[in-house]
């Protein structure tokens, strides 16, 4: 685990930002309803995925 992780997961998250966590993981949002946010911009990579062609040309 990260410094980052970790300091970010010592201390209670506020609803706000329970709300924003189970968006980003929440894989119901999707169309195919197969897919979330983490599944790009996966946490243990830092956030972002092993395909560098993802975001190479600033897509979304």
């Amino acid at each position: 685990m990260s410094a980052n992780t970790a300091v970010a997961s010592s201390h209670e998250l506020e609803p706000i930002e329970r709300l924003g966590k189970k968006i980003f993981f929440d894989e119901k949002l999707s169309i195919n309803r197969n897919q979330s946010c983490a599944t790009c911009h996966v946490p243990e990579a830092g956030w972002v995925g092993d395909d560098s062609e993802i975001n190479a040309h600033g897509a979304v």
